[in-house]
């Protein structure tokens, strides 16, 4: 399991920096590059921006109540929580529905895989 999770967080790792990097450059990131650039325009306000605010949000809230995340992994999986719950709503607008339903399911994956990491993490911990 460990081996899997290693595997999955250094792809998806890769992922987010090349994606980082082409953002931050004004191109379209690496999985948009086939798609038009409306649309990707649209998603990115409508999916990757609201993930990024209620991450933020979450972890704004937990500061407040004054807890802190127990292990490493709690801030990637609420990241991936809030991005599913981001790409669900994009099912509703969303006219090319299979390569979000690939996304979402891999999503699925990952933070499956992930929480069940953090509970075996946690668990060492107390």
């Amino acid at each position: 399991m460990d081996k899997l999770l290693k595997s999955i967080l250094a792809l998806f790792s890769i992922y987010l920096l090349t994606n980082a990097i082409l953002f931050m450059l004004d191109i379209n990131g690496y999985g948009f590059l086939a798609l038009n650039d409306d649309y990707s325009d649209d998603y990115i306000k409508r999916v990757l921006v609201p993930t990024l605010m209620l991450t933020l949000l979450y972890f704004l809230l937990r500061y407040f109540a004054g807890k802190t995340p127990t292990t490493a992994l709690w801030p990637v999986y609420v990241t991936l929580l809030a991005w599913l719950i981001c790409n669900m709503f994009a099912l509703l607008w969303v006219t090319e529905k299979l390569p979000l339903l690939i996304g979402v399911c891999f999503n699925v994956f990952m933070i499956t895989i992930i929480r069940s990491a953090h509970n075996k993490r946690k668990n060492e911990i107390f």
